[in-house]
């Protein structure tokens, strides 16, 4: 709820935000799948901010 709210917020000022929400995932990432997606996620965000 407090990540769907955050992006909310972000997106309403106008800001470039993505939600991923990973199924079956808490705070961390249990699955390798989860995991790879992501590293994937992260890396695709850093390349498109450079």
């Amino acid at each position: 709820m407090q990540s769907e709210r955050m992006y909310a917020a972000l997106k309403g000022l106008g800001k470039d935000a993505r939600l991923v929400m990973l199924p079956y995932e808490a705070h961390g990432y249990r699955a390798r799948k989860a995991y790879c997606m992501y590293c994937r996620n992260k890396s695709s965000g850093l390349i498109n901010t450079c």
